[in-house]
C-alpha cells in the first residue's frame, strides 16, 4: 500500500469532529485544584471544563495555575484549601459543531488560546485542543521539520531554577523548551505542565513556613521531561507530528548537524497551517 498524500487543505475543511474529543474532564468551580490535577493525570490532559451547577462556565490551564499559584493570596494557602473558582478562566470560548476544523484553528489562532469547546446549541459536546492539529501533519512525507521550527527563546540548562522559568513561560507565551546538560548535550525538555505540576506538589506537601524557600531551590533537572523529544531538521514534518501525539507533547526540539537549532510546537503548527 502507498503512503497517503499529505493534504492539509482537505483536512482542514473537514468538519471540527475530526479532531474533537468527546471523553474530556470537567469539574465544579467548587472542587479543590487538587482534585483538578488529578482529573488531569486520569484523562493525560493539561485543562478541564469549569462548570457551575453542571454547566459549562470557563476553562482552567496548568498555565492558568502557574499564573496564579505564586502570588500573594495564593502562596501560604495549602492545595486542600485552593480552589478551581480562584484559577479558571471564564468566558468559554467555544465553536458550532457545523465549524470545520480551520474554523476552530481560527478562533484559537485570533483569540490566543489552546482550546476551543464545541457547542451544538447550548450544549457542550467536546473540546479541540491545538495541540491536536499535529494530526493532520502525520502523513506529511514531504514537508521538512526545519520548514515549520521556530527560532529558540531560550535553551535552559541544569541548575536553572524553575521559578525563574515560570517568568519565561508566562511572560513569552511560551509552552515548550529544550534542556541541556553541562556538556551541551540535549538531555530532555520542560514544559508549563511540569512547572505547574512541581509548584503544586510543593503547596501540597510542604509545610507553610518552608513553602516558599523550597519552591525557589526547585532546579530544572528535578522535573523536566525526558527523554528528550526532536527530530533533525530534515526529517519529515510527519515525524514531529506523530512524537507530539504519542507523547502529548507540547513540541520537540530540532537538530541539524548535531546543533540544536529551534523547536517546533504547538503554535508553530498551527501558525502554519492556518
Amino acid at each position: 500500500m502507498g503512503k497517503m498524500a499529505c493534504d492539509i487543505k482537505n483536512l482542514l475543511n473537514e468538519n471540527v469532529s475530526f479532531l474533537l474529543r468527546t471523553d474530556f474532564p470537567t469539574i465544579d468551580k467548587n472542587q479543590t485544584l487538587t482534585q483538578a490535577f488529578k482529573l488531569m493525570e486520569k484523562y493525560r490532559i493539561d485543562r478541564v471544563v469549569v462548570t457551575e451547577n453542571k454547566i459549562p462556565i470557563g476553562i482552567m490551564t496548568k498555565k492558568d495555575v502557574l499564573n496564579k499559584l505564586m502570588v500573594e493570596r495564593t502562596r501560604l494557602v495549602s492545595a486542600s484549601r485552593l480552589h478551581v473558582s480562584s484559577f479558571y478562566t471564564p468566558n468559554l470560548y467555544h465553536v458550532d459543531e457545523r465549524s470545520t476544523v480551520a474554523d476552530a484553528g481560527r478562533e484559537m489562532k485570533e483569540k490566543k488560546i489552546s482550546s476551543v469547546a464545541v457547542m451544538k446549541d447550548d450544549a457542550l459536546v467536546g473540546i479541540v485542543i491545538r495541540m491536536d492539529y499535529s494530526k493532520l501533519l502525520s502523513s506529511c512525507e514531504e514537508i521538512s521539520s526545519k520548514s515549520f521550527a521556530s527560532s529558540l527563546k531560550k535553551v535552559v540548562r541544569f541548575g536553572e531554577r524553575i521559578t525563574s522559568l515560570r517568568e519565561i513561560f508566562l511572560k513569552e507565551d511560551v509552552v515548550y523548551l529544550p534542556v541541556v546538560d553541562p556538556n551541551n548535550y540535549l538531555a530532555g525538555y520542560i514544559t508549563v505542565n511540569n512547572i505547574a505540576d512541581a509548584l503544586l506538589f510543593y503547596q501540597k506537601d510542604t509545610k507553610e513556613s518552608l513553602r516558599k524557600v523550597a519552591r525557589k531551590e526547585i532546579v530544572v533537572e528535578e522535573v523536566m521531561s525526558r527523554p528528550p523529544l526532536f527530530v533533525y531538521s530534515s526529517d519529515p514534518i510527519s515525524k514531529a507530528s506523530k512524537l507530539i501525539i504519542e507523547h502529548q507533547s507540547r513540541g520537540v526540539s530540532v537538530i541539524e548537524k548535531d546543533l540544536l537549532i529551534g523547536i517546533i510546537d504547538d503554535n508553530d503548527i498551527l501558525r502554519n497551517i492556518i
